[in-house]
């Protein structure tokens, strides 16, 4: 009789637990000395350079005021100072035969001192004639007569010319003296980014007790205050009070069945739009601690919208839907106000000029920008070298930069000519530096750091120094451990980034 063998069994395969953690980061603005130390001496000496230009038109100024107060009494109302000045010079620069013929010009046999006693009374009486005559006048007419600024225009020149003409051992020692007075202010570092250096401190993770066993997607920094949130595939919205120091969780709701693939504030920070792979969504309101649940879209039954952005605007609510189609809605009523239609498949929704301009992106390679007053399309233009638009992201101000990531990963920065006047622009800014797509690019809101990061790879998050356009090149470090990065945000002020 054959013996049947018993099969073993497979072992079960353990799936591992994914971790995310909050990384918590502080900006610092004043970066060490000693890192960049040639970097520091050539900003030492263009401030002391900067500092004695101004001190000489101080000098300058104080001087011409000094010579303005001293004969504007004699200018007002005649001329006869300014021309005595004039032959004054005239008569100095006379050659020395001219001089000698004055020297032995005829003399009076003698003089009256009576003469001189009544002359320099009546001069005397006149100037103070003509000072209150010159007050009640300006009392009067609460302004300097035009002739009078004229004629004071004209002696500016001349005494610009003489000043700078002139010039002693002794001003420059003064000079000198001043400055090394204040020799503390000339070496105080200014509290602004350097293009090559950036120094950033890693603190406590905000989520460090309430870490989540999935991917985390939604990192946001409130827009007033300094609360975080952070959201994901746990179902879980979660909030902290962020200080640097020992990061407070103030809010923890979990959400059945609903993963979190999107969550922002509102532009008031009073809600947060939640989005899953739902055809509803969810709105969190933090004043009051409780949901509402809107359960469709008119015009779009059984869609679902994973990705929403609202309007810095306040106004409404864009929401990335299918075939093109970027679906807004009222902020106030959460009701379907109208739908905008691209071509290809929308991948990502900017606003530009606090909330006046849409942009949107996709998989033909166009930006779209939109009026959000008239919500018509006033400009499309292609992103160069980009078949699919992964991200885009603007600058805050009157005349925003606009980046656009690609799948390629390469990120291209245009001047806000890009909006209205042409359709094939040209990057004032290109970024190679990763080599996976782009998932997100973003502006600080103080517009000194653009960040964009990939989170197919780890370590995939590079900072560019906004006004210079340059990578810092000292982040990320090699035992700086991101991992793999799928959200980041900076805090109102710039002064904290989350990933």
């Amino acid at each position: 009789m054959p013996v049947k063998r018993k099969l073993k069994k497979k072992p079960k395969t353990v799936k591992p637990t994914v971790v995310d953690t909050n990384d918590l980061f502080v900006i610092d603005k004043t970066p060490n000395p000693a890192e960049d130390i040639v970097d520091v001496a050539q900003e030492i000496e263009s401030e002391n350079i900067e500092a004695i230009e101004r001190e000489q038109k101080r000098k300058i100024k104080r001087e011409k005021d000094e010579w303005e107060e001293k004969i504007l009494s004699n200018i007002i109302f005649n001329d006869t100072e300014n021309e005595q000045i004039e032959s004054k010079q005239k008569i100095e620069s006379a050659d020395s035969d001219t001089e000698m013929t004055t020297a032995t010009s005829l003399q009076p046999a003698w003089n009256d001192l009576d003469d001189e006693t009544i002359d320099s009374k009546s001069a005397a009486l006149q100037q103070t004639t003509k000072e209150r005559l010159q007050e009640r006048f300006e009392d009067a007419s609460g302004c300097r007569p035009s002739w009078a600024n004229k004629h004071l225009r004209k002696l500016h020149r001349n005494f610009d010319d003489v000043t700078q003409a002139s010039g002693s051992d002794d001003d420059d020692d003064d000079e000198m003296e001043h400055l090394l007075l204040k020799k503390t202010k000339l070496t105080e570092r200014p509290a602004a980014l350097r293009p090559s250096f950036i120094s950033l401190t890693q603190v406590t993770d905000a989520n460090r007790t309430h870490k989540p066993d999935a991917v985390m997607r939604c990192v946001e920094f409130h827009p007033h205050t300094q609360l975080l949130l952070s959201a994901g595939f746990h179902k879980t919205l979660d909030i902290y009070q962020i200080d640097g120091k020992t990061s407070t969780r103030i809010q923890g709701v979990c959400i059945e069945n609903f993963p979190i693939y999107s969550a922002h504030f509102s532009s008031g920070g009073d809600e947060v739009i939640l989005n899953s792979n739902k055809a509803h969504f969810f709105v969190y309101n933090l004043q009051t601690d409780t949901f509402q649940k809107i359960f469709e879209i008119r015009g779009h039954r059984k869609e679902f919208f994973n990705q929403s952005l609202p309007s810095p605007r306040g106004d409404v609510i864009a929401f990335l839907g299918k075939d093109g189609y970027t679906v807004l809605l009222s902020t106030r009523t959460k009701q379907w106000i109208a739908d905008l239609k691209m071509n290809g498949t929308v991948r990502s929704v900017a606003f530009a000029k606090n909330g006046d301009l849409m942009l949107t992106g996709g998989s033909d390679g166009e930006v779209y920008v939109w009026d959000m007053n008239t919500r018509d399309c006033v400009n499309k233009f292609r992103d160069e070298g980009s078949s699919v638009i992964h991200s885009i992201s603007a600058s805050s101000g009157k005349k925003p930069k606009i980046a656009v990531g690609n799948a390629s990963g390469i990120v291209n920065i245009y001047d806000n000519n890009c909006l209205f006047s042409t359709q094939t622009p040209k990057p004032i800014k290109t970024f190679k530096n990763l080599t996976t797509s782009i998932t997100h690019c973003m502006f600080s809101p103080t517009n000194e750091i653009f960040a964009f990061f990939s989170y197919r790879n780890t370590q995939a998050v590079r900072l560019a120094h906004t006004t210079t356009q340059t990578v810092f090149s000292n982040w990320p470090k090699q035992d700086t451990n991101l991992g793999y990065v799928n959200a980041l945000d900076f805090s109102y002020n710039s002064k904290y980034l989350a990933d």
